[in-house]
């Protein structure tokens, strides 16, 4: 007795059916296009915490503006030059302009607005105003 298999017309994408096109057509970056800079987005009851992580950066490549309830970070660095005797095997850290913008929301004091730098790691702390606090409403008997 045969058992039954079910065919998969992708068999090389195992279940990631367009990874296959990745061989045929691969998808490059424009030479001075900005990379995406990866970030977390804390909330507690105070404030919003974005932590954005930049090794090998110094504070001096990272600007952060605030502009029309926007917050762009925009971060730069260039690639170290290899002597001409030598070239790369593997090269895989990335160089150029790194860039994310964020809408801010109603109730942040931007005025108040607090970034630190340390470890490689971009942290901006953006406080809540007290009018969008919670406040909780008495219920008479």
């Amino acid at each position: 007795m045969t058992s039954l298999t079910r065919w998969n017309p992708f068999p090389r994408a195992a279940g990631r059916p367009f990874d296959f096109w990745n061989e045929y057509a691969p998808v490059k970056r424009a030479p001075n296009a900005p990379l995406k800079l990866g970030i977390d987005v804390i909330q507690n009851a105070d404030n919003y915490t974005i932590e954005a992580s930049l090794p090998g950066f110094s504070a001096e490549d990272i600007n952060v503006t605030v502009d029309n309830d926007v917050l762009r970070i925009v971060a730069t660095n260039s690639s170290d030059e290899t002597s001409e005797n030598s070239r790369y095997l593997v090269r895989e850290r990335r160089y150029g302009k790194h860039f994310r913008a964020l809408r801010v929301p109603d109730g942040v004091d931007i005025d108040s607005a607090t970034t630190g730098y340390k470890d490689g790691v971009l942290r901006i702390e953006l406080p809540k105003n007290d009018s969008t606090q919670p406040k909780r409403l008495p219920i008479s008997a």
